[in-house]
């Protein structure tokens, strides 16, 4: 076996990947770069909800809308969630142990190679998405 086909390339980026995953719970404000989502993100747990708002930051920054970064505080997580602290930074601690988020200089972000991942356990058409289903 040629050990060259077990390479990544980190920072390669699946755009429409990006967009099939995020297509039913997330719209981006065209002028501010704003999160918004759509009623179907209310079937989704917590962890759910701060992944599509970090996936649909990765978008927003990928589309150079607004000087947009996708890094995001807990601060900036907790007032755009309407999260409290208490319930989001268990979470985020949870996923970063999961290696499904990183986390630099105290912001965090989806790791482009987590996007497939993310989006087979989040699709809506495959299966019921309260959570229940996924094993974590």
């Amino acid at each position: 076996m040629d050990l060259t086909n077990l390479l990544i390339d980190d920072k390669e980026l699946d755009e429409q990947l990006l967009g099939e995953t995020l297509s039913s719970y997330v719209r981006i404000a065209k002028d501010s770069g704003k999160i918004r989502f759509t009623s179907e993100i209310n079937k989704l747990p917590n962890r759910g909800l701060i992944l599509m708002y970090l996936l649909g930051k990765k978008a927003a920054s990928v589309l150079k809308i607004d000087s947009i970064h996708e890094e995001t505080s807990p601060i900036e997580l907790e007032t755009e969630l309407g999260m409290s602290g208490g319930s989001l930074r268990p979470t985020l601690l949870r996923l970063l142990n999961e290696g499904m988020i990183e986390r630099s200089e105290g912001k965090y972000r989806v790791p482009n190679y987590k996007i497939s991942e993310i989006g087979t356990q989040f699709n809506p058409t495959q299966g019921d998405m309260s959570g229940e289903d996924i094993p974590f």
